[in-house]
């Protein structure tokens, strides 16, 4: 099951996501979602983009 995750459970991942998934940020440029591929450039889409975490079913 998806659970969509609060924003300040989501900055910390939108961080960390340019070290985690280079790819998937280089697309997020290319797509014009962000302009730069930094942690900073994707943590200021807190509350923008959404973050999910992975729970098991019920």
């Amino acid at each position: 099951m998806l659970v969509e995750v609060p924003p300040e459970q989501a900055r910390p991942v939108l961080e960390a996501w340019p070290q985690v998934t280079p790819e998937g940020v280089g697309i997020m440029v290319e797509n014009g979602v962000v302009a730069e591929p930094t942690p900073a450039a994707l943590g200021a889409l807190t509350g923008i983009c959404p973050v999910f975490r992975i729970d098991p079913a019920r």
